[in-house]
This record gives structure tokens, C-alpha cells and sequence, in this order.
């Protein structure tokens, strides 16, 4: 009796049965199949997993628990992938948006490539593959492992970015990077000189020089890339508010000589445990109307921008118009 027949014979329950509870014990979502087999065991194995609904087939040889990677965002599964190759391959060199997004920058859902991408150096004639995309561009030396997988370093990464991607996600990866002390602005415009004839490094530059640490989070640096896509004065950035001796608070985007300020209202702030600080999400919610009346209070005109406004330039840059938001000559 060959091995396929004994296994889906009278011991096919036992074949799942090791199989699920490799899944159980793991903290991993995808494996490769040899981290699922025993030895001797088939591959015919996992077509029938698959059809049982146990598990999904992510990438040739690379599989996720069904339930698991259905509950992923595109993000983290793009992640997961690029761990479980990483294993079997770990001197491949991960960049661009897989670099970004194994060191936790932040990416447009909607643009999350379908391939995982990594550099095999300029001088190999290595193809891409249906899952993986090979770049042909020089290996960075200054690589580092995060989490297990090797990737461009900060600057780098950068750099791909923001030289192939939309300006809008460059400039929330550059934030992020100053943000969190991941590279300094010398070392980023350092990996602009060194590429200087690059394609795309006009637009890369401009990332840079626009980059700003004192962003907080993913949204304003998007909502700042559209403010600057339209043509608008760029704003003051966290500009502080008082009532005579009293603080009100921060606020986002501000442009003094026409009083206008803008605030990005994402989600986080009213459901991440630390921004919200022992408060409901309702007891935040009563806080900033309290602060943005204080402000409006001071002859300021406040207007909210939210993740969905910024599928709408056009709307956008009718509000800031109004308002009297001045554009670059």
C-alpha cells in the first residue's frame, strides 16, 4: 500500500490530527510543509487539509491555518509570508514594502503588493517567481534581521520606498522612521546623495526634506502628504494652544495668519488602551469637543479631517479654500 493510500485509509484522522495540533502548539501562522509533515509523509496530505478547510495554500509550499489568516489584516499577512520564507531562506534580503512593513512603517491597506519583495543584487539574472519579486538592485550592506527576517535598514528602505511608491506612503514611512529614532534625517538624506541618479529620487528627496518627527501618527502623516499634494502652505505642525495662562493643548496642522487648524481625527485615539489612559472612549470623545470648543473660542476655525476625507482630495481642498487656507505660489 503506497503512503498517500495508508494515510487516507483507516489513519486519515490521524494524519490531521498531528497536523492540527503542530498548528496549535505554533505561535507562527504560515509553515512551510516540511515544518508540517513527518517525514515520509506526502504532500498529498495538504491538498486534502486545504479541502477540509483546515488550511490555505498562501504561497507555493507555504500554507496558514484557515480560521488564522482569515482574521489577518493584509498587512500582518504580508508579514507572516515574508517570516515563513525568511526561515527557509534567511539570507534573502527583504526591501521596499516588505522591508517597511516587517519594521511595523505604515502602508495603504489597498496598495499592499501581492508579491513579497526583495533586492538579489544588481548583477544576478535571478527572476521573480508568482509570490516573491526579485529587484535587481545592490544588496545593502547595512542590512539588519527584524523578528528573524534580514531587511534593508531604515534608511534603505526608506529610500525604496520612496522612490517607487506613492508620495503619501514615502512620507509616512519617513516619519515613522524620525518618529521612533529608527534613522536620523542626516542618514536619510545621506542615502538621497548617495543615489542621486536614481529614478524617482527627485520625488524621494522631496519625502525627506518633508519629513518630520513630531507627527503621531500614521494619518496625520498621510493628511499632510494630501495638504501638500493640493498646493497648500505647509502648516505649523503640533502648534500649542492657551487660554491667557492655561494650556488647551496641541494641535495638528495650523496656519496662523488665516486662524485655521486642522485636526486629523483617527480611530486610535479613542480605542488604544495607552492613548485612552485608564479613560472610555466616550469620557475622550466629551474631552476634545470641550478642548476644540476652547479653541474655536479663540477666533479659530477648526475643521476635522478623517480617514475616509482623504479618498477625497477634491473635498478637501474645497474646505482648506474656504477657509482661506493660503496655496504656494
Amino acid at each position: 500500500m503506497t503512503t498517500t493510500a495508508r494515510q487516507f485509509g483507516s489513519d486519515t484522522s490521524a494524519v490531521f490530527r498531528d497536523i492540527r495540533d503542530r498548528l496549535v502548539k505554533s505561535r507562527r501562522v504560515v509553515h512551510h510543509r516540511r515544518e508540517l509533515l513527518n517525514d515520509g509523509d506526502s504532500s498529498y496530505v495538504m491538498t486534502q487539509c486545504i479541502k477540509q478547510g483546515m488550511l490555505v495554500r498562501v504561497a507555493h509550499g507555504f500554507y496558514a491555518e484557515s480560521a488564522k489568516w482569515a482574521d489577518l489584516k493584509p498587512e500582518r499577512q504580508h508579514v507572516e509570508y515574508a517570516q515563513a520564507l525568511a526561515r527557509q531562506h534567511p539570507d534573502l534580503q527583504f526591501s521596499h514594502a516588505t522591508a517597511a512593513l516587517v519594521q511595523g512603517m505604515p502602508w495603504k491597506r489597498w496598495r499592499i503588493p501581492a508579491k513579497l519583495q526583495c533586492v538579489v543584487g544588481s548583477q544576478t539574472k535571478r527572476r521573480s517567481s508568482a509570490s516573491v519579486q526579485r529587484r535587481h538592485f545592490d544588496l545593502d550592506d547595512k542590512a539588519i534581521r527584524h523578528n528573524g527576517v534580514l531587511v534593508t535598514s531604515a534608511p534603505r528602505t526608506v529610500l525604496d520606498v520612496a522612490c517607487e511608491s506613492e508620495f503619501a506612503i514615502g512620507l509616512a514611512c519617513a516619519d515613522y522612521v524620525l518618529v521612533r529614532r529608527l534613522a536620523t534625517k542626516r542618514q536619510l538624506l545621506d542615502a538621497i546623495s548617495e543615489n542621486s541618479h536614481r529614478y524617482g529620487i527627485h520625488r524621494a528627496r522631496l519625502v525627506v526634506d518633508l519629513a518630520d518627527d513630531r507627527i503621531e501618527s500614521a494619518g496625520e502623516s498621510f493628511c499632510r502628504a494630501v495638504i501638500h499634494q493640493l498646493g497648500f502652505v505647509l502648516p505649523t505642525l503640533q502648534h500649542v494652544f492657551w487660554d491667557g495662562r492655561t494650556l488647551i493643548g496641541r494641535g495638528d496642522f495650523y496656519w496662523p495668519e488665516s486662524r485655521v487648524l486642522v485636526e486629523f481625527d483617527g480611530k486610535v485615539k479613542y480605542l488604544d488602551e495607552t492613548m485612552l489612559a485608564g479613560r472610555s472612549t466616550s469620557e475622550v470623545v466629551v474631552e476634545e469637543k470641550r478642548r476644540e470648543d476652547r479653541i474655536r473660542a479663540l477666533g479659530i476655525k477648526v475643521i476635522r479631517l478623517t480617514w475616509a476625507d482623504l479618498s477625497s482630495p477634491d473635498d478637501i481642498e474645497q474646505t482648506l479654500a474656504g477657509a482661506g487656507v493660503p496655496k504656494r505660489r
